[in-house]
């Protein structure tokens, strides 16, 4: 959302990749805020730029694979684009980076707004985050008002015809001061509500208040402002009645009331940095105490900071709030603040996920890296970490890596797919053999035995644990949503056996490990299972099960010890006899046909797989 309208130029000569289709998983978050981010559709690239372009264009010229504006023209200021600057990166080493004009710079470049590969990463990094979707920044149709309103329109269609797939809802928020008049106005607004607010994809006020809320069936849009139309029959005209989750701009909503049902807040960097709290901190503040409970919808904000381009040489034109707010990041600290007012409030819009001009960006930069998504995930409570984050910015640079490699490239879009899944085990494990990275170390077994103080003693064994830096232990109850237990060094030697002993949280547990080596490349192990609530009357434990020509026996009950047991076959058949001798042993079941089979011992049977 930009603070005052600047017209932009664009041309799009992007060729779109196929986007895969897949069946997407709901993150499971410990915090049931609904959380928003304000998504910019303005920007224009190459697809895969490359050190051999150019031709420099500044607006509309007709050049294929042209930079548009907001890279390289913000009011007064040009940068060129295919000209690089040397600045130090979030891990303090020295990179070379595009110049454009802002002053963090997106860590996967200045990217296309309709580029598939660009959008598949945006959205996977902010699912992982815990965000539930995103708030458009929204210029209406072509010819209706801004000069690159109909491009514009083609880069959000882009991203809202992704939303299903990653699971993600989106809604508006509309620039009303570049539209032409009432007719400009109404047309655009008959063009969201049919296009856009039926789709179940876009944000419902019940997404935030529940199904049973009054107005639940609302869209929630809101307008910047508004700066042209200021009255309430103005907007019930331009959005057809659609008014039930219609917000304005804080403090804004009065004049358009009944129509404005409620407000969403934003950063006022012009309040300035004096005072104790800093000014533009205190007047976040008062509207949350003082004003927000007096209104009936309210979307909050959080944001990382404010650092303009606008002025002269890229110099502030509104005013600065740093990214740091005492001894922690101003994105915590809002985030923070938040959470200290949410009974007021009913839901967050972070400001913003890319809007470079205006230094409120929260996706990956060279600068800052992962660090505002850190914190969001901390936030929403969900159990992923930076760590996946990273393995979803690989799953882009591979995409690029192997533009125009269609077998490698349909292979990616399974990727996708199990990210959009929640399968992240399989996403990485993909991409390793994607790009031939075959990780030193061989896992030679993995196993969990239940033991008698509620707990599961995880197991296993390596062979060349060679460059292996750590394994990482991770538990679910769903098979699903991983969350880490414990990270434990590794050996580093030939051959190892490790043992780990785990409480339990649930009646099945499931149970991989992470394997790290010392470029901090990983893999995953395949998931283990143990239904815990089966085992306190069988007596014995069989792993691995399904088996093919040997399984051990784990003894719970040592009454067992010494005495017979047999294997039956489906139909009652006995096929083998044996005398269990230890509280852990091998038994041979080479001899046996694949199919269902029961261990039978004196306190009853258990049911073992055997597959060849």
């Amino acid at each position: 959302m930009k603070l005052s309208y600047h017209p932009v130029f664009f041309i799009f000569s992007v060729m779109l990749m196929r986007q895969a289709s897949c069946q997407s998983v709901a993150v499971i978050k410990t915090n049931p805020t609904k959380v928003y981010v304000h998504y910019m559709p303005w920007f224009t690239a190459p697809e895969n730029p490359g050190s051999g372009v150019t031709s420099f264009p500044y607006g509309v010229t007709g050049v294929i694979n042209e930079w548009g504006a907001h890279w390289n023209q913000v009011n007064s200021n040009t940068a060129n684009p295919n000209t690089f600057a040397t600045i130090i990166d979030y891990t303090g080493t020295q990179v070379q980076t595009r110049n454009i004009c802002a002053h963090y710079h997106p860590l996967i470049g200045p990217y296309d707004g309709q580029d598939s590969t660009v959008i598949q990463y945006h959205l996977l990094l902010m699912k992982l985050s815990g965000i539930d979707g995103v708030m458009i920044d929204w210029y209406g149709q072509a010819g209706e008002g801004a000069a690159d309103a109909g491009p514009l329109l083609i880069n959000t269609n882009a991203v809202i015809s992704r939303m299903a797939s990653a699971g993600l809802k989106y809604g508006l928020i509309m620039e009303d001061a570049a539209w032409n008049g009432m007719s400009g106005a109404q047309s655009n607004g008959n063009y969201a509500v049919s296009n856009y607010f039926s789709d179940p994809q876009y944000v419902m006020l019940g997404d935030m208040r529940g199904s049973s809320a009054t107005n639940a069936s609302s869209p929630l849009v809101g307008v910047f402002g508004p700066q042209q139309f200021k009255t309430s029959a103005d907007w019930t005209s331009i959005l057809s009645g659609n008014t039930g989750a219609f917000l304005t701009l804080y403090n804004q909503s009065g004049p358009i009331k009944p129509a404005a049902a409620g407000e969403f807040v934003w950063p006022y960097p012009q309040a300035g940095q004096s005072g104790t709290p800093p000014a533009w901190y205190a007047n976040l503040n008062t509207y949350y105490t003082s004003q927000a409970s007096a209104v009936n919808v309210v979307l909050g904000t959080a944001f990382p900071g404010f650092n303009d381009f606008y002025g002269a040489n890229g110099a502030d034109l509104y005013g600065i709030i740093p990214r740091t707010y005492g001894s922690t990041t101003t994105l915590s600290a809002m985030l923070s603040l938040y959470n200290q007012n949410k009974s007021v409030l009913d839901g967050i819009q972070l400001v913003t996920w890319n809007d470079f001009s205006e230094g409120t960006i929260i996706e990956p930069t060279v600068e800052e890296g992962f660090q505002s998504l850190d914190s969001i995930q901390s936030f929403t409570g969900v159990p992923y970490t930076e760590a996946d984050l990273q393995q979803v910015y690989r799953f882009f640079t591979l995409r690029k890596k192997y533009f125009g490699n269609t077998a490698k490239q349909l292979q990616l879009n399974q990727v996708y797919n199990y990210f959009a899944s929640l399968q992240i085990s399989n996403a990485v494990t993909l991409m390793n053999s994607i790009d031939n990275v075959v990780l030193p170390l061989k896992l030679l077994s993995f196993y969990a035995l239940p033991q008698a103080n509620n707990s599961n003693l995880l197991y296993w064994n390596t062979a060349y644990e060679i460059n292996t830096r750590s394994f990482i232990i991770e538990q679910s109850s769903d098979g699903i949503n991983f969350t880490t237990l414990v990270t434990l060094p590794a050996k580093d030697e030939t051959s190892n056996s490790y043992t780990y002993n785990v409480g339990i949280n649930s009646s099945t547990n499931y149970y991989r490990l992470k394997i790290v080596d010392n470029a901090g490349q990983y893999t995953y192990s395949s998931i283990i299972t143990i239904k815990n609530s089966e085992n306190d009357t069988k007596g014995i434990v069989v792993f691995p099960n399904p088996g093919n020509s040997w399984m051990n026996i784990k003894v719970l009950v040592t009454s067992l010890i010494n005495t017979s047991a047999r294997i039956i076959n489906d139909a009652g058949i006995e096929v083998k006899d044996f005398i269990i001798q230890d509280n852990l042993q091998t038994i041979d079941v080479s001899s046996l046909l694949p199919g269902v089979y029961y261990i039978q011992t004196k306190l009853g049977s258990k049911k073992i797989i055997i597959d060849k």
